[in-house]
C-alpha cells in the first residue's frame, strides 16, 4: 500500500483542489468543523500565505497579509 492511498480522504474528509500556474494546491480537511476549528484554520492559512509570500520573495504581499 502506498503512502498516497493511506492518505486518501474518506467520507468524513473534504478535499479542495485549486490549480495555479505552478501546479495544484490541495487541501484536505474534516467534513465537519466547529467554530473554533474554523478560526484556527483561518489563522493557519494566513500564516501559510505569509510564508508563501516570503518564499516567492514578495515582501509587499507578506506585509499586507499581517
Amino acid at each position: 500500500m502506498s503512502l498516497v492511498s493511506k492518505l486518501k480522504p474518506d467520507a468524513s474528509t473534504g478535499t479542495e483542489v485549486f490549480t495555479l500556474d505552478e501546479g495544484p494546491v490541495t487541501i484536505s480537511f474534516p467534513a465537519s468543523l466547529c467554530s473554533a476549528s474554523l478560526e484556527d484554520l483561518k489563522q493557519y492559512l494566513d500564516i501559510f500565505y505569509r510564508k508563501a509570500c516570503r518564499l516567492a520573495d514578495d515582501p509587499v504581499d507578506a506585509m499586507a497579509a499581517e
